[in-house]
C-alpha cells in the first residue's frame, strides 16, 4: 500500500509538472490553442512503474497492452487528421472508426452496456456512445475553464473509486496522472484563458476519456461515472433538445446550454465556473455514495435532479438574486468564446 501511494503521488506530480512546462512553453511561443502530446510518454512511464512494482491483478476484465496502444495510436491519428482543414468535417467519422477499432481490443464478444441486449446491438450503442462523448467534449470549451473542471471531476472521482474498492489500480493510476494534467490545464484555461484546447485536441482527449469511462463501466462502476459526468450529459442533452426545437433563438448549438445562457445574460465566467465547481464536487460525492447504493438508478436520478435544478437557477440567475462578483463585458468575452468548428 505504501508503494502504491508513492506511485500515485509520483503520477500526479509528473502529470502536473510535465503539462505545466509544455503549456508554459506553448504560451511563450505565442500559441492560442494547444494539445497534450506529453500524455503519451507520461502514460507509458506510469505503466512501466505499474509493472515494476508487485501488485495483484484487480481487474474483472484484464487490460492488455494491445488495447492501451490502440487507444493511444487512434487518439493521435484522430488529432492529426482533424487538424487538416479539408478533413476536419469528417471528425465524427474518424471517432467512430477509432472507437470501432478499439472496441475490438476491449470487448469483442461481451456486452458493455446491458447483458440483456444482443451483442451486435450492444456493440453499436457502445461505439456510438463513445464517439458522441468524444465529439461533444469540445462544446465545454465554449466557456473558459469548463473542460479542465469536468476533467478534474471525472478523473478525481475515478481515483477515489480505487480507494473505495470500485476501480482497478491501473485505471486509477492513469486517472490520477490526468488529474495532474487537468490541474495544470486549469491554470491556463481559466478566464481570461491564455490557452484553449483546439477542436482536434478536444476530440482526441475526449476519445481517451471515453475509453476510461467504458473501462470503469466494465468493472461495474458505470453508475458512479454517470454521476461524475452528469453535468456534461445534462447540458449536451438540453442543448440538443433546444436545437431540434427549430426556434430561431436556439439555432446556435453552443449557446443553448444553461451556462452559456447565463453568460450571455450578464453573469461573468468566474461566477459561472465557481458555481459549476461546487456542483461537480457534489456530483463526485454522489458518485462515491453510488458505490454503496443498493441499486444503479437512485443516486444517478438524484444527481440528475440536482443538476437540472442547478441549471434552472443558473439560467435564471437574476430571479434568484445571484450577485456577480465581477463586472462582465460581453464585447470583451465574445472573441474568447468561439464556437468549435
Amino acid at each position: 500500500m505504501e508503494n502504491q501511494l508513492l506511485i500515485i503521488t509520483a503520477a500526479f506530480i509528473l502529470g502536473f509538472i510535465s503539462s505545466f512546462i509544455f503549456l508554459k512553453y506553448s504560451l511563450l511561443r505565442g500559441r492560442k490553442e494547444t494539445f497534450f502530446p506529453l500524455y503519451l510518454p507520461m502514460c507509458l512511464s506510469l505503466l512501466v512503474l505499474f509493472f515494476l512494482f508487485p501488485s495483484s491483478s484487480d481487474f474483472l476484465h484484464e487490460l492488455y497492452w494491445a488495447e492501451i496502444i490502440s487507444v493511444i495510436i487512434c487518439s493521435l491519428l484522430i488529432f492529426t487528421l482533424c487538424r487538416i482543414p479539408r478533413l476536419s468535417r469528417y471528425n465524427f467519422l474518424f471517432l467512430i472508426i477509432g472507437a470501432e477499432i478499439c472496441y475490438y481490443f476491449i470487448a469483442p464478444d461481451q456486452n458493455l452496456i446491458s447483458p440483456s441486449l444482443p451483442i451486435w446491438a450492444d456493440s453499436i450503442l457502445s461505439i456510438l456512445g463513445w464517439s458522441l462523448f468524444a465529439y461533444s467534449f469540445r462544446w465545454l470549451g465554449t466557456l473558459n475553464g469548463l473542460q479542465s473542471r469536468q476533467s478534474l471531476a471525472l478523473f478525481g472521482g475515478i481515483a477515489l473509486l480505487y480507494f473505495l474498492g470500485c476501480a482497478p489500480w491501473l485505471i486509477s493510476l492513469i486517472s490520477i496522472s490526468f488529474c495532474g494534467i487537468s490541474l495544470a490545464w486549469l491554470l491556463f484555461e481559466s478566464y481570461p484563458a491564455h490557452l484553449r484546447l483546439s477542436p482536434a485536441g478536444s476530440s482526441a482527449i475526449g476519445f481517451i476519456f471515453g475509453w476510461l469511462i467504458f473501462l470503469c463501466g466494465m468493472e461495474g462502476s458505470g453508475a458512479c461515472i454517470t454521476c461524475f459526468i452528469m453535468f456534461f450529459i445534462y447540458e449536451i442533452f438540453i442543448s440538443t433538445v433546444k436545437k431540434f426545437s427549430l426556434r430561431p433563438e436556439h439555432r446556435n448549438f453552443s449557446h443553448n446550454s444553461d451556462y452559456m445562457q447565463a453568460n450571455l445574460n450578464g453573469l461573468s465566467p468566474q461566477d459561472i465556473c465557481s458555481a459549476i465547481s461546487k456542483l461537480m464536487l457534489l456530483l463526485v460525492i454522489f458518485g462515491c455514495f453510488e458505490a454503496f447504493a443498493p441499486n444503479r438508478y437512485s443516486v444517478p436520478l438524484l444527481a440528475l435532479i440536482s443538476t437540472a435544478w442547478f441549471g434552472y437557477r443558473l439560467n435564471h440567475w437574476r430571479n434568484f438574486e445571484l450577485q456577480p462578483s465581477g463586472s462582465f463585458d460581453k464585447a470583451s468575452q465574445a472573441p474568447n468564446q468561439k464556437e468549435p468548428s
